[in-house]
């Protein structure tokens, strides 16, 4: 019975650093995320929810290679986004975006821009 145990809590304890790990840093979050959770020493593009400001408009790239515009995260902290495939459609309505990208020292860089 006592070796049964043993066997055990290796995998167990295994699966609970594996489930740990997920929820606090894989699983997706509830509301606007953080710039401060990105390093600009990492290109790894990540997805982050950020609110736009839609005050500070939007620029197209006249030669069509991208756009940019202002969003803020939960801590208030503005950005410029430069989505580097363009805007969607849609886009000058929407309260809030996701974000597929990173950090540069001056803006966040975006693959891709998602509405929500």
């Amino acid at each position: 019975m006592v070796k049964i145990y043993k066997k055990l809590i290796l995998p167990i304890l295994l699966l609970f650093v594996v489930y740990l790990v997920y929820t606090t840093y894989f699983a997706p979050k509830q509301g606007l995320g953080s710039f401060r959770d990105f390093s600009t020493n990492n290109t790894a593009s990540r997805k982050i929810r950020v609110q736009v400001i839609h005050e500070r408009g939007f620029a197209i790239d006249p030669k069509g290679e991208g756009a940019s515009f202002f969003a803020k995260d939960r801590a208030g902290i503005e950005m410029k986004i430069s989505a580097l495939n363009g805007l969607p459609e849609g886009m000058d309505t929407a309260r809030t975006v996701v974000l597929n990208g990173h950090l540069h020292q001056n803006n966040f860089e975006a693959s891709e821009v998602i509405l929500e």
